[in-house]
């Protein structure tokens, strides 16, 4: 490899020979992952490309009406839901929710297989009817838990009333308006839907939490998370506010997105709340934080949660069961188990499980 001081090639030429071909290979080693990259690049500028050429189902009204500030009243009148082409956009869903294996729970599984309803991902039947005629009327103010099996229809129902997609027949109305002839800016900040896994951005929770409203001011913000009565919380952050919390919040848990979620609606000041219960676990404070945080965000405010635990149907002003893409009973807590219905059943399913992991 050296031919040596004979040959005329000496120690130091030997070196700069070798310094000037590394030289030349680092760019063509670069112009190799500068490839790579872009043509990761151009798949992914094809996929934003064929979102954006998406033609759009809803037709909006112009200018459309504006819903007044406060609790609003949320009616639907025979509405009827069917997927055509697509499933509606993935929202975290309605998986997990209580089901009753014995009877009742299996109609509400065969319907998920059927419609898909859930997270919006899984298998569907064109043109298989997911909502069969729901009729409700919410006064304001009111709190009002949906329940079910999975796959009866609760997450799909909630997407129509943020009119992710407009009902096959039937309407749903606030305040007496056709949810069609809202203007979009009033429909999206009156009406705001709490996933169950709330997507976060790669920034601090200031910033977060400041996507809830247009122009929100950090006094606003920091005002947010008093009104939940999550002070403590955020003081016990590495950095408050400023605190960073990674892509989809990874540097956060499960429970504390939910509390920057909440947050985040609760910034918006909607009239109508829709909370999709996480089905995660949390740890006792978290929960207990969750817990108040959920109490007053919802007081004053027409609420409709997709209730998981059956404890929270209980607190509710009003339940409503849901199977096979209709409901099937309302009341109170009280009411639904003295009638020994759906509710009573899921709620004895429920009641079991729970004292089979707390032990005897």
């Amino acid at each position: 490899m050296w031919l040596g001081p004979s040959w005329g090639l000496t120690a130091g030429e030997l070196i700069a020979f070798l310094f000037l071909v590394q030289l030349f290979l680092t760019p063509l080693g670069e112009l190799s992952e500068t490839f790579d990259l872009s043509q990761t690049a151009i798949a992914a500028w094809r996929k934003v490309i064929g979102v954006l050429d998406t033609p759009l189902e809803l037709t909006e009204p112009s200018p459309g009406v504006t819903l007044p500030a406060g609790a609003l009243s949320l009616t639907a009148e025979g509405v009827r839901f069917s997927y055509r082409d697509t499933p509606l956009p993935g929202l975290p869903g309605d998986g997990g929710g209580p089901s009753a294996p014995n009877g009742r729970g299996g109609r509400g599984r065969r319907a998920a297989a059927r419609s898909g309803d859930g997270d919006g991902l899984s298998p569907w039947v064109e043109g298989q009817p997911v909502l069969r005629g729901i009729d409700l009327d919410l006064e304001p103010g009111v709190h009002a838990a949906i329940v079910g099996a999975t796959g009866c229809g609760k997450t799909t129902f909630a997407k129509l009333v943020c009119r992710l997609a407009d009902p096959t027949a039937g309407r749903i109305l606030v305040n007496g308006i056709d949810l069609k002839q809202v203007a979009p800016a009033s429909r999206r900040s009156a009406i705001r839907m709490v996933p169950q896994d709330g997507f976060l951005f790669d920034m601090s929770v200031r910033d977060n939490v400041a996507y809830g409203a247009e122009d929100a001011t950090p006094e606003e913000v920091v005002a947010a998370f008093e009104a939940l009565g999550l002070d403590d919380w955020v003081l016990a952050l590495p950095a408050g506010l400023d605190t960073q919390v990674g892509g989809r919040g990874a540097n956060l848990s499960a429970g504390e997105r939910q509390l920057v979620a909440l947050a985040r609606a609760q910034i918006a000041e909607p009239g109508i709340l829709i909370l999709d219960e996480a089905t995660s676990a949390v740890d006792p404070e978290t929960e207990a934080a969750l817990a108040g945080a959920l109490e007053r965000l919802s007081k004053g405010r027409t609420t409709m949660t997709i209730a998981h635990r059956l404890s929270t149907a209980e607190a509710s002003d009003l339940i409503v069961v849901f199977d096979d893409g209709r409901v099937v009973e309302r009341g109170s807590h009280a009411e639904l188990v003295a009638a020994g219905g759906e509710y009573a059943a899921l709620y004895e399913d429920w009641l079991g499980n729970t004292r089979v992991r707390s032990g005897p």
